[in-house]
């Protein structure tokens, strides 16, 4: 199984000895295998990617803090720094092209698909949602207990109180999973805050064309969604409520539409 890492900013820790500064990295396939392709997004992760490529997959850490292989390397060390030179001016244009219209590995190929359209006021948007202080109420209790409610009573596998702001999409609180922060072109959310009116909501996402190359619908991370924008004093959409699910959703009633509405008000009611 490949993490689009693509898609996720984490942290993690590095070894000191990592390369510094590299492009981003391609792994060619292993016998049998598929192609990997890691867009990182920080110097950190593209450090640690590349620590990878030579040492194998370090995704277990023991009590003394350092990271144990728990794979063989993905290529000898000789052939690392041939590799990364030989790619780094095709994986330049990939990066460009996952943040403009996002990507998605999908067998011995890339897939893209087409993100949300963004609002023609976006300028003025993301900085009404960079000044709402939700930036900084990351794990905010309040905010958790919301999204704990909404999940419930929506019956959802998880809920997120989201914020967007650039191209990123962060998620401040949750209910069922992670928070984080996310790229925009690649969420789902982003289509609320294209058109804030009213909810957007998909009840099978496997089905929907649109969707068909999003590392999270084609991973199966989620298969329903719903979402509503969250708005500050002055109307602006800054962020959006949403819940997801695993499986399909045979409906979502004006109810639970309505429902949803509430949950993202009390998020408002907050700021």
């Amino acid at each position: 199984m490949i993490n689009h890492f693509s898609h996720i900013k984490a942290t993690a820790e590095v070894d000191e000895s990592a390369p510094s500064a590299l492009p981003p990295v391609f792994i060619p396939p292993r016998a049998g295998g598929s192609i990997v392709l890691i867009v990182p997004t920080s110097p950190a992760m593209t450090r640690f990617f590349a620590w990878c490529m030579v040492h194998g997959c370090g995704d277990h850490r023991e009590a003394d803090g350092r990271w144990r292989s728990l794979t063989k390397p993905a290529l000898p060390i000789e052939y690392a720094s041939v590799i990364l030179a030989v790619v780094v001016g095709i994986m330049t244009a990939v990066r460009r092209l996952a943040t403009s219209n996002g990507v998605a590995r999908l067998g011995m190929g890339i897939t893209v698909f087409t993100p949300a359209p963004m609002p023609r006021d976006e300028a003025r948007r993301s900085e009404a949602a960079s000044q709402s202080g939700l930036l900084d109420r990351v794990a905010d209790p309040a905010l958790t207990r919301i999204a704990k409610d909404a999940r419930r009573v929506l019956c959802s596998a998880w809920c997120g109180v989201t914020v967007m702001v650039g191209e990123m999409q962060h998620v401040i609180a949750s209910s069922g999973g992670m928070i984080g922060m996310y790229r925009r072109s690649t969420s789902l959310s982003s289509y609320v805050i294209a058109a804030p009116n009213e909810p957007f909501v998909i009840l099978d996402a496997s089905i929907d064309e649109r969707f068909a190359g999003n590392p999270f619908i084609s991973d199966g991370l989620i298969r329903f969604y719903a979402g509503t924008a969250i708005r500050d004093g002055a109307g602006v959409a800054i962020g959006v409520l949403c819940v997801t699910d695993k499986i399909a959703h045979a409906e979502f009633t004006h109810g639970d539409a309505l429902l949803l509405r509430e949950f993202a008000d009390g998020v408002s009611a907050t700021l």
